[in-house]
């Protein structure tokens, strides 16, 4: 802070934050290139940020929220002045409360989708070769679902190479739409009607084998047309 002391730890401690001293970091650090998977690709602050998307999921009111935004931006700002590197826009640097833009400060950072580097390692692209149909899935599938999540992944891929998508899910949040124009061809949750969430999880096999049933029965359907 301008004591200048160490901060504390938390939101209070990034709005009190007034330099950064990089004196004592190892050198070598500035040659190593850090790869980080992040299964989304929002950037630090605004709308799309860290605190705006992820802070509501973890129990972050409004007001909390509206802190941990300022809070970031100050560190954007400080890093900025003290670094001068720009933290604050690069996509996934919002992933994981700003992981990444923390690291990014002190070594050259790449950000890969998480389900990129899967995919890259079990070779996906060759499993799609003569496949006819991809099923995949998510517990929730809503509008983040395309921010670099494993379904928008698999559902690129897919769409290479000219392969459908059916995506099984528990259940549907606002923007699942969005999920369509990622490559999706078709979504299907697996919950027939109303229930109770601990039904539906002590039935989840079930449930997601009978759904996977209907969908294929749909899918053989219109290769008959």
């Amino acid at each position: 802070d301008e004591l200048p002391r160490e901060i504390s730890p938390n939101a209070q401690g990034l709005l009190d934050l007034h330099t950064i001293d990089t004196n004592n970091i190892d050198p070598r650090l500035a040659k190593t290139r850090i790869e980080v998977a992040s299964d989304v690709d929002n950037p630090l602050l605004g709308p799309r940020g860290a605190a705006a998307i992820f802070g509501p999921q973890k129990g972050a009111d409004p007001a909390m929220v509206s802190v941990l935004e300022q809070a970031l931006t100050r560190l954007a700002e400080v890093v900025r002045n003290s670094v001068g590197k720009d933290i604050a826009s690069f996509p996934g640097s919002g992933a994981a409360g700003g992981l990444a833009a923390g690291l990014s400060i002190i070594s050259p950072v790449v950000v890969r989708p998480g389900i990129e580097l899967v995919l890259d390692t079990i070779n996906f692209a060759s499993h799609l070769q003569g496949a006819d149909l991809v099923f995949t899935g998510e517990g929730k599938i809503d509008g983040q679902s395309v921010m670099g999540k494993a379904l928008s992944g698999i559902a690129r891929l897919a769409g290479q190479a000219n392969v459908p998508v059916i995506a099984l899910c528990g259940a549907l949040g606002p923007g699942y739409q969005e999920v369509y124009s990622a490559g999706v061809t078709a979504v299907q949750p697996i919950v027939p009607g109303p229930m109770p969430l601990e039904q539906a999880l002590a039935q989840a096999d079930s449930l997601l084998e009978a759904a996977a049933g209907r969908a294929m029965r749909i899918f053989l359907a219109g290769r008959q047309i």
